[in-house]
């Protein structure tokens, strides 16, 4: 997942965590139980040797994470 910046990405997670329709929908899932035991974010910086990473639209520099 991308994001321009982690602020972005804290509230687009905190927008989606709070939908009505996700709620009820990881209620519904989770009934006999949770589905998923961890969740894990890491938050990868790019180093000298990185390869560029070009912006599907515009060249802003994004906020890469990865889960696992």
């Amino acid at each position: 997942l991308a994001y321009p910046d982690k602020s972005s990405r804290e509230a687009a997670w905190n927008k989606f965590l709070n939908d009505p329709e996700w709620k009820a929908a990881k209620a519904d899932s989770e009934k006999d139980g949770k589905i998923v035991a961890k969740v894990e974010s890491l938050f990868l910086t790019p180093t000298d040797f990185s390869p560029v990473v070009k912006a599907a639209q515009g060249d802003a520099i994004r906020q890469f994470e990865l889960r696992t």
